[in-house]
């Protein structure tokens, strides 16, 4: 059966984790993270490699439908499997039933994002170049108002250590408390192994997504 996997680079250490743990070779195209930050561009870069796509059976996407960045795309050269959930924090912290709470008060990242093409710490040295420490703690201030926790999230495809250094530097300029969250592969091991259940949507060849495909999200 021939499988090619679209995903997001910010997702590259989860999915390689999942591969290894299953021992699969799933081709895959990986999307630039900074695509998230402007969903038509997202539906545009998606669907210029999805128009290209012929004699596959599926594609797999690894992607949450950030900013509805997934409605309106289609494969005519092969059906396209979906998950249902608004973004890939979504799927990482599927299994917490507090969530929606949580998402009201916290940013969330993930070394995926931290190494990303936009990487928010890139921003930070950016202030603290240009303004010096506490001018940059007020713009801080003002930019994560809305924010009063920064989730790192632990998904067990990499050592935190590694970017703990960013992590506190990020924390203090914010004021942002820092907390960890503990992560889930199993959307993502859904997605790979073909145990496509609920929580995806499976679109024929040449059919178009539209948002009712990503109504009935994950419960």
């Amino acid at each position: 059966m021939g499988q090619l996997l679209i995903a997001c680079e910010t997702l590259k250490d989860e999915i390689q984790k999942v591969m290894d743990s299953h021992q699969l070779e799933i081709p895959v195209h990986w999307m630039g993270n900074s695509l998230h930050n402007a969903p038509d561009r997202l539906r545009e870069a998606l669907q210029e490699v999805l128009g290209s796509i012929t004699d596959l059976d599926q594609v797999l996407l690894g992607y949450g439908n950030c900013g509805n960045g997934l409605v309106g795309i289609e494969c005519p050269g092969a059906a396209m499997v979906i998950p249902r959930f608004g973004d890939c924090i979504d799927m990482l912290l599927n299994d917490n039933s507090a969530l929606d709470e949580i998402r009201s008060n916290t940013y969330f990242l993930t070394k995926g994002w931290l190494r990303g093409e936009c990487p928010v710490t890139k921003d930070l040295n950016y202030q603290l170049k240009r303004y010096g420490k506490e001018q940059s703690k007020k713009i801080m201030r003002v930019l994560f108002k809305n924010y009063t926790y920064m989730m790192m999230i632990q998904t067990g495809s990499y050592d935190i250590s590694e970017v703990q250094e960013e992590l506190d530097a990020f924390s203090a300029l914010t004021e942002l408390e820092l907390i960890e969250g503990k992560g889930s592969l199993t959307i993502l091991e859904q997605l790979l192994t073909g145990n496509w259940t609920k929580n995806f949507c499976v679109i024929p060849p040449g059919q178009q997504t539209t948002l009712e495909d990503f109504k009935s999200l994950t419960l």
